[in-house]
C-alpha cells in the first residue's frame, strides 16, 4: 500500500468563494445541515518515524502490521527503515511501479517477506529482507509469487538481460524487441528506467508453480517455461519478424495462452495438467488483438480476432467465431463469476457515424445500451450493470433498467456480496458523492472510488475521500454514511479491511508517524 504524506491544505476563504462562484453547481461545500455524523474510532501507533526522519511516503504490508519507507541521513545516505530497524547505506533507493501504482517496498502476498530496488554508485541490486542480489545495471521488474514462496526479477547485465528466480539467474538474453509487459507501468519520472518495452518480462501461474516468460531475438521468438523452451517460431525466408507474446495462465494454472507471430498470427493453448501438454492452434492466419481471457473455472476462453480482409472484430469463444462488428474492445472481454455468460463492447454502424453497444451472452443489449462503460457482472451472476453514457450526462444501467441521470460518474461499478446492493461514484461539479442502492452520500470534494469495500455480510460500505470540515480539507474514510472526526487524518490510499462485521481498518498520520485505526459502524 502507498500513502503520500500530502497533508491537509488550509483553503483561504476567497479562493473557495470563487471556485464557489466559477462551478456550475451551487452546492459546491457541504452546508452546516449537510454535516455528517462521526463514527466512534480507536487507534493503534504503527510506527514513529524519529527527529527530523519524516519521509515523503510509507509502505504498509497486506497484513496492516509492517511498515518500511526511506530516510535520507544528515550524511546524504539512504536508508530504509523496515520495522523501525535502519538498513544499510545507500547512493539511491528507487521508487518503483506495480499495475500503475507508486511504491518503493514490496511486500510478499503474506507480509513475511520485502524487497526493494538500491544503487550504489553505478550497480542497481534488489534487497531481499536486507540481503542483496548481484549487481547488475538495470532492473526493470520484481514480484512475489502468489504463495510467497518465490520471488523473481528481470534485470539487465551487459547486454544481455537474465530472469532471476529465487537467486539462480537464467540464461542470458539479448532482446532488441520485446513485447509489453501489462503488469508493468513506467513512471513519467523513472529517469534510467525508462524505456518502451520492458526486458523479457515474465509471470508466475495462479499456483506458483510455474514460471513463464518470452524471449524476442533477431532469429525469432521463443516461450520459456520453468527455464526450458516451452515453444519457439524461428525467421525464415518467407517470414521475416516471428516473435511470441506474453504468456497469459489459466485460473488453475493448468492451461497457458499466448500470440505467436510467425508466417501468420495464431494462438496456442497449451494443457499443462497432462504428462504430454497438448498444442491447440486458433486463428490461424487471422489477427488476434488483446490478451486472451479465461473464465474463472479455467473450463472457456475467449479473445478477440479480426478478419484480415474486410478488418471487422468479432470475438473467439472456446475457439468459435461471434458475430463480426465494426470494432471490438479487447480490454473489455468479461466473464461471469459462474463462467457461463461473457459480456464485451462492440461498435457497429449508426447512421453515418458508429456508436458502442455492450454485447451480453451474444445478444446487443439494445435499450439502452449506447457508449456503454465498465461492464460488471454480480457475484451470482445474475445481475449485469454497466455505465451508460447519454448526450447530456450518465447513467448506471441495471439489468437492462436505467437509473438516475447525472452529470458524471466514475468509471466502477461495485456489487456487494450478497449480490443485492449497488455502490458507484457521482461527480457534481467539483463535488463528489457515493451512490448506494439509490441513496446519495454525504457530500466530498473528491472520492477514491476504487476504495469502495463491502463488508462480508454487504451489511455496510466503506470508502475513503477528502471532505471540507468548514474551511478545512480533511481525508477520511465514510461507513455508512458516517465519516472519521476531524482529528483524524486518513491516508486516503489505504486499504480498507473489515476487521469484523461492522468494524472496519485504514491508517492515519500520528504523533510523527502512522497508526491504524478502526472504526465502527453507527
Amino acid at each position: 500500500m502507498r500513502f503520500s504524506l500530502l497533508r491537509s491544505v488550509l483553503v483561504i476563504a476567497t479562493l473557495a468563494s470563487a471556485m464557489l462562484v466559477s462551478c456550475s453547481c451551487a452546492n459546491i461545500l457541504a452546508s452546516p445541515a449537510e454535516e455528517p455524523p462521526v463514527l466512534a474510532v480507536t487507534e493503534t501507533q504503527l510506527c514513529v518515524f524519529g527527529a527530523n526522519r519524516t519521509p515523503a511516503y510509507v509502505d504498509i504490508s497486506p497484513d496492516g502490521k509492517r511498515t518500511a519507507y526511506t530516510v535520507m541521513r544528515p550524511d546524504n545516505w539512504f536508508v530504509a527503515m523496515i520495522d523501525g530497524v535502519e538498513g544499510k547505506k545507500y547512493d539511491e533507493i528507487k521508487e518503483y511501479a506495480v499495475s500503475g501504482a507508486r511504491c518503493t517496498y514490496i511486500f510478499s502476498p503474506d507480509s513475511k517477506h520485502v524487497a526493494y530496488l538500491a544503487r550504489t554508485y553505478r550497480s542497481w541490486m534488489v534487497v531481499l529482507d536486507g540481503v542483496e542480489s548481484a549487481p547488475y545495471d538495470k532492473i526493470y521488474k520484481m514480484e512475489f509469487s502468489p504463495d510467497s514462496q518465490h520471488f523473481a526479477f528481470d534485470a539487465k547485465k551487459g547486454d544481455k538481460e537474465v530472469i532471476v528466480l529465487d537467486g539462480v539467474e537464467s540464461k542470458p538474453f539479448d532482446c532488441p524487441d520485446r513485447p509489453r509487459d501489462p503488469n508493468r507501468q513506467l513512471l513519467p519520472d523513472e529517469g534510467m528506467f525508462d524505456r518502451p518495452y520492458v526486458g523479457v518480462g515474465f509471470t508466475f501461474s495462479p499456483d506458483s508453480k510455474h514460471l513463464a516468460y518470452c524471449v524476442n531475438d533477431k532469429d525469432g521468438g521463443v516461450v520459456m517455461l520453468d527455464g526450458k523452451a516451452f515453444y519457439a517460431v524461428k525467421n525464415d525466408a518467407d517470414y521475416h519478424y516471428a516473435r511470441v507474446d506474453m504468456p497469459v495462465f489459466s485460473p488453475d494454472s493448468t492451461r497457458i495462452a499466448f500470440y505467436s507471430l510467425g508466417k501468420g498470427y495464431f494462438f496456442v493453448i497449451e494443457n499443462l495438467g497432462k504428462d504430454k501438454p497438448e498444442r491447440v492452434l486458433y486463428g490461424m492466419g487471422s489477427s488476434p488483438m488483446g490478451d486472451v481471457v479465461f473464465s474463472p473455472d479455467s473450463k472457456h476462453f475467449a479473445y478477440v480476432d479480426q478478419d484480415p480482409a474486410t478488418r471487422q472484430s468479432f470475438v473467439v469463444r472456446d475457439g468459435f467465431a461471434g458475430k463480426k462488428y465494426d470494432w471490438v474492445d479487447p480490454q473489455s472481454l468479461l466473464f461471469s463469476a459462474n463462467s457461463a455468460r461473457l459480456a464485451y463492447i462492440v461498435k457497429v454502424k449508426y447512421g453515418e457515424g458508429q456508436r458502442s453497444l455492450a454485447v451480453l451472452d451474444g445478444r446487443e443489449c439494445e435499450n439502452p445500451a449506447n457508449n456503454p462503460a465498465c461492464l460488471t457482472f454480480s457475484p451470482d451472476s445474475k445481475h449485469f450493470a454497466y455505465i451508460f453514457v447519454e448526450k447530456e450526462g450518465m447513467c448506471v444501467v441495471v439489468d437492462g433498467q436505467k437509473r438516475k441521470e447525472y452529470k458524471s460518474i466514475a468509471p466502477r461499478i461495485v456489487f456487494s456480496p450478497d449480490s443485492q446492493h449497488l455502490a458507484y461514484e457521482i461527480n457534481i461539479g467539483y463535488t463528489a458523492r457515493a451512490v448506494l442502492d439509490e441513496n446519495e452520500g454525504p457530500l466530498f470534494n473528491t472520492i477514491n472510488e476504487a476504495s469502495f469495500t463491502f463488508s462480508p455480510d454487504s451489511k455496510h460500505l466503506a470508502y475513503l475521500g477528502d471532505m471540507y470540515r468548514g474551511e478545512r480539507l480533511t481525508p477520511c474514510l465514510a461507513l455508512d454514511g458516517a465519516v472519521t472526526p476531524k482529528t483524524c487524518e486518513v491516508i486516503v490510499t489505504s486499504r480498507i479491511v473489515f476487521t469484523a462485521p461492522d468494524k472496519c481498518r485504514v491508517f492515519t498520520w500520528r504523533n510523527a508517524g502512522v497508526a491504524a485505526l478502526e472504526a465502527t459502524a453507527p
